[in-house]
């Protein structure tokens, strides 16, 4: 596999990758039972709560009749039992009375949520689970795209063979296909981050700056309002344009280790918080 992987043409490549990648997804959408993926209830409740309002209120963000609705749908999916946990009698009644596991969405960032809010007014699936596929078919969509950004800004810096190496790579990992089929503003920060990578790459081999630092301070004010989390890509907005000013014009590098050691150090912090994060939330979840 990996050998025709290699020696296919760059289109023919990719097209591979994204082919086995939508596959996995589908099948962990499949396998994966409803509101399994971490914090999806939450997720779901505030973009349902946005896909029906006909003014915009982002003040408006919990909904007991919905949170009701949801927990029953969540028992109805064995939500407990996935948990090894004992189902509750009589059934919780709102997300606080699951403190353990269940938070709404109060303080988060609003554009997924609204993103979501729009896949749902546009496609105006009847009854939650229905609803609840769509967002994960938008997730699917986001991660596609996240994918191709990854392909196209690590061919532009090491080639083809690099490229199909580190997109397969991500393409297998486990983590990243359930987190792309999940309702989880994550998948939006993950591809804000690929298109940073990729308009990193564009700018250092020596294509437009002016749009190239334009598309990626868009996508850094996207990820800031998507979730907490991507603050360190701020750091991007700096280190790039100093990367290509300290080791010539952009693309002329004097040197390609240094710069490497810079552009991986930008983006080790997000990486970083991630992990701390998913640790923190895990600790507070079974404690």
């Amino acid at each position: 596999m990996s050998t025709k992987i290699f020696q296919s043409s760059p289109g023919q490549t990719l097209a591979l990758i994204l082919a086995i990648f939508v596959l996995r997804a589908l099948l962990a959408i499949a396998i994966v039972p409803p509101w399994q993926n971490p914090d999806e209830p939450q997720h779901f409740a505030f973009a349902h709560i946005l896909a029906r309002q006909e003014q915009l209120d982002l003040s408006e963000r919990r909904d007991l009749d919905l949170e009701r609705n949801l927990l029953r749908s969540m028992s109805a999916h064995g939500w407990w039992r996935h948990y090894a946990e004992p189902e509750p009698r009589p059934l919780p009644v709102d997300f606080l009375e699951v403190p353990e596991h269940l938070y709404p969405v109060v303080t988060s960032p609003p554009i997924y949520y609204l993103l979501g809010a729009a896949g749902l007014k546009l496609t105006r699936p009847d009854g939650l689970i229905a609803q609840y596929y769509v967002l994960r078919g938008l997730a699917l969509v986001l991660a596609v795209l996240t994918i191709v950004c990854i392909w196209a800004g690590t061919r532009r810096l090491f080639g083809t063979r690099v490229a199909a190496g580190a997109t397969l790579l991500t393409a297998l990992h486990p983590q990243f296909v359930l987190m792309s089929t999940a309702v989880n503003p994550d998948v939006l920060v993950n591809l804000c981050g690929a298109v940073v990578w990729w308009q990193s790459a564009r700018l250092l081999t020596g294509r437009s700056g002016t749009v190239s630092m334009a598309v990626i301070a868009c996508a850094t004010v996207t990820a800031l309002l998507t979730k907490r989390l991507a603050v360190p890509i701020l750091l991007m907005l700096g280190i790039v344009p100093l990367v290509a000013v300290r080791f010539g014009r952009p693309g002329g590098w004097r040197s390609v280790g240094p710069s490497i050691g810079i552009v991986a150090g930008g983006l080790g912090p997000p990486i970083y918080g991630y992990i701390i994060e998913n640790w923190i939330i895990e600790f507070r979840r079974f404690k």
